[in-house]
């Protein structure tokens, strides 16, 4: 019964010929010139962004880790502090709040030159990404991970917080999308 239908089916569609689905919306201006994208092509564009999106946030959770290893060990030597506390981060909490965000700053920076250095050296990585989508993404995510991490202290493990970062940075772009392609 399923070779009988797909054969059916005209190979540009992926339902089966008897399934009663509407089509998919399609926008009347794309950036690639006025021509709409197919479904299919558009069902693969949202995929790519998706495995970018996924090895980006990836990078940047590394890179948080990498640091806090670094800043953790330079602190380590130098203070005394009570059990259960953190020797590298500052007591105040408008002092680790500007820090937090001059770090987000500098590592948002950092993956935008990696960005522009994959496409100098012409790799595919983070292609599907414009320079605004980057910017944005990295900023958002490291905030996530943040209000993540003083809301609920120690309350994620570590897989937990990146799952619960990364579902917000794909929401949020998505939601940027939808506008931006609205607009």
């Amino acid at each position: 019964m399923t070779l009988r239908l797909c054969s059916t089916t005209p190979p540009g569609d992926p339902l089966p010929a008897g399934w009663l689905v509407e089509p998919p919306m399609t926008l009347p201006h794309t950036a690639a010139g006025d021509i709409p994208v197919a479904a299919l092509e558009a069902l693969l564009r949202s995929r790519r962004y998706l495995v970018s999106q996924s090895t980006f946030c990836a990078t940047l959770l590394l890179v948080h880790v990498c640091a806090s290893w670094v800043t953790e060990a330079r602190h380590q030597r130098k203070l005394v502090v009570p059990e259960g506390e953190v020797s590298s981060v500052p007591r105040k909490e408008g002092r680790r709040t500007y820090l937090y965000v001059l770090f987000t700053i500098s590592v948002t920076l950092w993956i935008l030159c990696v960005r522009i250095a994959l496409k100098e050296m012409r790799l595919g990585i983070w292609q599907s990404m414009s320079y605004f989508e980057v910017v944005t993404s990295a900023m958002f995510f490291q905030f996530s991970l943040y209000i993540s991490v003083r809301l609920a202290h120690r309350g994620f493990t570590f897989g937990e917080l990146g799952l619960v970062a990364f579902g917000a940075t794909i929401l949020f772009m998505e939601l940027v999308n939808l506008t931006i392609a609205k607009v």
